[in-house]
């Protein structure tokens, strides 16, 4: 069975998203992550790098920002160099997917293209208690 790089999170952009891009064109963009965990006294943030590719990156870049909360899942990655004759590494997320986790948008964010008229969740809500609901409307 061969192991398994499987990182999932949520957590606030420490900056603003700045796109680059490699000599053979591909889009890339770094970011700080943070991650809160623990309560109380006992509460700590840790601070972890995302490195998101391609466009992915490019609509990170459009419509993230610095403070937004967002999910990523990805695979751990590690980068090993020598500064100053020490061995050093660095371990990222290599995000492969993100998404919105907090609902609210900074002044930085693009509003979708097409707003739901209604909301879209019909969780806890019985047809019978939703005149605008019938059975046939509940996806499951």
């Amino acid at each position: 069975m061969s192991d398994i790089n499987t990182v999932t999170l949520t957590g606030r952009l420490g900056s603003e998203l700045e796109l680059r891009y490699t000599p053979q064109g591909t889009a890339v963009t770094d970011v700080n992550l943070a991650v809160q965990s623990g309560f109380g006294d006992k509460e700590k943030t840790n601070w972890i790098g995302l490195t998101i590719w391609g466009k992915s990156a490019e609509a990170a870049a459009n419509h993230l920002g610095k403070g937004q909360k967002i999910a990523v899942a990805g695979r751990l990655d590690q980068e090993s160099w020598d500064q100053d004759g020490k061995p050093r590494t660095k371990t990222r997320v290599v995000c492969e997917r993100w998404t919105f986790a907090d609902g609210k948008r900074t002044e930085n964010s693009n509003p979708p293209s097409n707003p739901p008229s209604e909301p879209m969740t019909t969780r806890n809500v019985h047809p019978d208690q939703n005149p605008n609901l019938s059975g046939d409307d509940i996806p499951f």
